[in-house]
C-alpha cells in the first residue's frame, strides 16, 4: 500500500545518511544550507558528525531530505 511505500523509502533515506561518510555528509550539507563546495568551505568550518546527524535529523519532512539526496547522488536536478 501507499503507506508502506513511503515508509520504506524513508527508511533507505535513514539508512543511507547512516552509512555516508563524514566526508560526503560535509558535502551534502554545504550544498543543501549554504549553496558551496566542499573545497570552497574553510578547515575551521566544517562540521562534526554530531553537528551533522543533529541537521539531518532536524530536517522532519521526507520530501525535503529526498530533494537534498536526489540530485546530488543521481546527479539531475
Amino acid at each position: 500500500n501507499a503507506w508502506d511505500k513511503r515508509h520504506r523509502k524513508e527508511l533507505r533515506l535513514e539508512c543511507f545518511w547512516e552509512d555516508t561518510n563524514l566526508k560526503d555528509k560535509r558535502m551534502f550539507f554545504e550544498n543543501f544550507e549554504n549553496d558551496r563546495d566542499l573545497k570552497d568551505v574553510p578547515k575551521e568550518e566544517l562540521k562534526g558528525k554530531k553537528d551533522l546527524d543533529t541537521w539531518w535529523d532536524s530536517i522532519l519532512d521526507f520530501e525535503i531530505k529526498k530533494d537534498i539526496y536526489f540530485p546530488l547522488v543521481t546527479g539531475h536536478s
